[in-house]
């Protein structure tokens, strides 16, 4: 399950991550990445910290979403303590989590650039315009 995977990798980094290693995750993974909203918030309060040489650990993060205003967005203190209790896997697996959302983002942009393409020509988009939008669909990997 998605939520499950988006939730393990936050979980972990929560547990012992630290700028460098978030840093090594942000090059694969944006707030966007995450197809849950919740994760998202926590994703960018992370690098918020990160970004103001903070720890990123579950105070700092709780924190860090008080502040923001968005606490009660992610479930609360027993919301971020889901995190570390429920879905944290083991450190070694980190990366291969994060491989893995990095590859359902992609697919999920994709899939969105198609359906742009398909209502397109639904909308009778003349061919010159239907093969455009189909060009641009096959660089879906840069955005």
């Amino acid at each position: 399950m998605s939520a499950d995977l988006e939730m393990g990798v936050l979980g972990r980094l929560m547990l012992d991550a630290d700028a460098e290693q978030l840093a090594e995750v942000a090059a694969k993974l944006r707030a966007e990445s995450f197809d849950s909203l919740k994760a998202r918030i926590i994703f960018r309060a992370m690098a918020r910290l990160a970004e103001a040489g903070r720890p990123i650990d579950g105070l700092a993060i709780a924190d860090e979403l008080t502040r923001a205003g968005e606490i009660e967005r992610v479930g609360g203190l027993p919301g971020l303590a889901l995190l570390l209790n429920d879905f944290c896997p083991p450190r070694r697996l980190l990366l291969q989590h994060v491989a893995e959302l990095a590859r359902r983002a992609d697919l999920r942009r994709l899939s969105a650039k198609l359906a742009a393409v398909k209502e397109a020509a639904e909308a009778g988009a003349t061919d010159a315009e239907i093969n455009q939008a189909l060009a641009e669909s096959l660089t879906w990997r840069t955005a």
